[in-house]
């Protein structure tokens, strides 16, 4: 793998995290409820609504005002798989620039998401002890609830 290939890659993967992030705080409700600021140790809690505007703000930056609005579109039904490669690329190396990836300023934003949906996938298998649902199905021989 060439070096322009390992950047495009690492721009892609940085494009897919955020925008899964963003996702999934697009779909929760209360993520865009605005609070008030919070300094914690010199730092102020970086919010889902923080987060999501500085999304949108970079990737209009980046992107020419037809692509955004594209962009937006397919960000809106959630088929942001849709978006050209260039434009992935572009976004993915502006965001990871920016530190809105797993690894910048957003850290705990994402870790905190994480542990939300994971919570949220336990209670809906609503798993006892023994491995089998409410229902009966075995779960670790189907994989399904």
């Amino acid at each position: 793998m060439t070096f322009d290939e390992k950047q495009k890659a690492e721009a892609l993967e940085s494009f897919s995290s955020v925008m899964a992030l963003y996702q999934a705080l697009r779909g929760n409700p209360s993520a865009l409820r605005v609070r008030r600021a919070v300094a914690k140790g010199g730092e102020i809690e970086a919010l889902g609504i923080d987060y999501l505007l500085d999304v949108e703000l970079k990737a209009g930056r980046v992107l020419s005002y037809p692509d955004y609005f594209q962009w937006l579109r397919l960000a809106d039904t959630e088929n942001y798989t849709l978006v050209p490669e260039e434009n992935k690329v572009a976004m993915g190396r502006t965001w990871k620039e920016y530190g809105l990836t797993e690894e910048g300023a957003y850290r705990m934003l994402y870790f905190r998401e994480k542990n939300n949906q994971m919570r949220g996938y336990l209670m809906k298998g609503k798993l006892n002890g023994d491995g089998f649902t409410e229902t009966g199905t075995d779960t670790e021989t189907t994989g399904t609830t």
